[in-house]
């Protein structure tokens, strides 16, 4: 999958072999999905929306914070602030 976002910059699921690097960094927490993104990957989408739950259940790195803040709204409280 390759998309670009609303600034224009490029969206892709990133492969080493077969194995997506994306979907293991969800897996370990280390990433989080933007579901606006899922629509272009129909194949996988329950794979990274599954890798993601589990994460948070396991309260892997990103999910090991008492509230964590999406980076959608990180980046909105900082557009905010600069106002």
């Amino acid at each position: 999958m390759v998309n670009t976002d609303d600034l224009g910059r490029t969206v892709a699921e990133v492969y080493r072999g077969n194995q997506s690097v994306n979907l293991q960094m969800v897996k370990e927490g280390q990433a989080v999905v933007y579901p606006q993104h899922l629509n272009n990957c129909m194949a996988t989408k329950d794979q990274y929306l599954q890798a993601e739950a589990t994460a948070k259940q396991q309260r892997l790195a990103f999910w090991n914070q008492a509230q964590p803040v999406m980076p959608w709204g990180f980046r909105r409280r900082q557009r905010r602030r600069g106002q």
